[in-house]
This record gives C-alpha cells, structure tokens and sequence, in this order.
C-alpha cells in the first residue's frame, strides 16, 4: 500500500524523455523518445548531406547520451535502429563514402554532371545523392554553371550581379541538396 501512494507522486516517477520527430525532405519521417536514438538522429541530421561511418556515429551518440551499458549492446541497438529508419527512408545506409560538399568552401565545386545538364538548360539536375534536384527559379543554374572551383563568393556575385548574402544562402542550398563536390 505504501507503494502505491509514493507512485502517484510525479517527483517518484522516470521522467519520460520528450519524443523528437525526424522528417525528410521527402515527407518520410521517425519518432523517438529514445536518448541513444535521438543522439544518432542529430547527428546524422547535422552531418547531411555529409555521412558518418558507424563507429563514429556509435561513440558521438555514446558520448552524448552517457552509455552506462556495454558498447557492444548499444552498437546492436543502434544498427537495428538505422536498419529500421532505413527501409522506412530516413536514413540512407551506403558502403562507400560520399564525395559531396556537406558545406560550401571558400572556392565551392559544383558536380560536373550538374554543371553540364545545367550548361545545356536543365532546370532539373541530378544530384551526387542519386536524386533529380528541381532548381531554384532565382539563378541556380546560372550559378551551378559557374561553381568550377575558380571562384570565390565575391567573384561570384559580381559575375551574376548578387549580392554575396544571396550567393551564401544558394551555395547552402546546394550543398545540402547534394550538387556540390567535396
């Protein structure tokens, strides 16, 4: 009996981690309460379009949540985890690393394929993501063209007129659509 008057206290009671949702461009999306989850899931969201090999995802995600369990019961836990997130189209699972920009550089590289469909009027581009990139109707394909590493932001605004906030903001744009090269 004594039991059951301290659990109707709220300061007696786990405290329920709040769920965090995780949503693709797409539309597809994942919620989790779970700290371990919810860690890896940052990380790979603040990662992208980037991508973290597993052990390093593993030890950040560890890191953050404070694992008092062994790391080889985690690492099942998350690889179930990315495995489910992945056949639902959250998370892409690949074997070779990617050679993209997560962030633009100084002297930004647009994929060569872009560059090309771009340079020949596409406003739909393929993307180092394996996915088609419909195009900014305000001049990213005139800056696509352009982004061959020559180039810096300045350059760049002068050559298209804009100013260098507005480049800031495009090359971002295409980094994280996956068209610029790392």
């Amino acid at each position: 009996m004594q039991a059951d008057a301290h659990a109707g206290r709220s300061g007696d009671r786990p405290q329920t981690p709040p769920t965090k949702r995780f949503e693709t461009a797409e539309g597809y999306s994942m919620s989790t309460s779970e700290p371990l989850v919810v860690a890896a899931m940052n990380a790979l969201s603040d990662a992208w379009p980037a991508a973290l090999d597993f052990s390093t995802l593993l030890d950040g995600a560890c890191r953050v949540v404070g694992v008092q369990v062994p790391v080889a019961l985690v690492a099942t836990r998350l690889r179930g985890v990315l495995l489910e997130a992945h056949i639902a189209r959250v998370v892409l699972l690949e074997s070779c690393p990617r050679t993209l920009a997560a962030r633009p550089g100084e002297h930004a590289v647009a994929s060569p394929l872009a560059r090309a469909q771009c340079a020949r009027g596409a406003r739909v581009v393929s993307s180092l993501l394996h996915t088609s990139i419909a195009l900014e109707p305000s001049g990213d394909a005139e800056l696509l063209v352009l982004l061959d590493g020559t180039r810096d932001r300045r350059a760049l605004g002068a050559e298209l007129s804009r100013p260098v906030d507005e480049i800031d903001s495009a090359l971002l744009r295409l980094a994280s659509a996956g068209l610029l090269c790392g």
